[in-house]
């Protein structure tokens, strides 16, 4: 008889064991790593945006609320005092801010800056630019809007 019929084949070579290989096992975890990194990083990217794009809605719809309510004033009374230019700079101010700046309001850590130019061309209208500064990641933003507002 043979030898391997008596003691039978209870023990097989390691080339037929089955399973992973330490440099296998290394190498996949280096990908799934690698890919973790990427994910990570897209995600700091995304709430950085988002946080950009709040800070963009949130100002816009602060100034077009201040562009509706001095809409609503002149209606009312087209020669109130929010209406007027108060340093007589006329169109050449209309961008300004800061002390330059005919109005200001603030909300929260938004600054809200309007100037007035009376009977710009068109003539019996005021012209307003609304402009909304806020601060984000250490940079100043700014968002503007502008409205002719005609005399009735």
């Amino acid at each position: 008889m043979k030898r391997n019929q008596i003691q039978g084949n209870d023990n097989p070579s390691r080339s037929e064991e089955k399973g992973f290989t330490i440099v296998e096992v290394i190498i996949a975890i280096s990908i799934l790593s690698i890919g973790l990194l990427a994910v990570a990083s897209m995600q700091a990217s995304s709430i950085i945006g988002n946080s950009f794009a709040s800070g963009v809605s949130e100002a816009t719809a602060y100034a077009s609320e201040r562009l509706e309510i001095l809409n609503r004033l002149a209606f009312i009374d087209y020669n109130d005092s929010l209406l007027n230019d108060d340093d007589g700079d006329e169109a050449a101010g209309l961008n300004h801010t800061g002390d330059g700046a005919d109005h200001v309001d603030t909300q929260g850590h938004y600054k809200i800056y309007w100037n007035i130019s009376v009977n710009a061309d068109p003539s019996n209208t005021k012209t307003v630019n609304v402009i909304v500064h806020w601060t984000s990641r250490g940079v100043t933003k700014s968002v503007s809007m502008r409205n002719i507002i005609a005399q009735i």
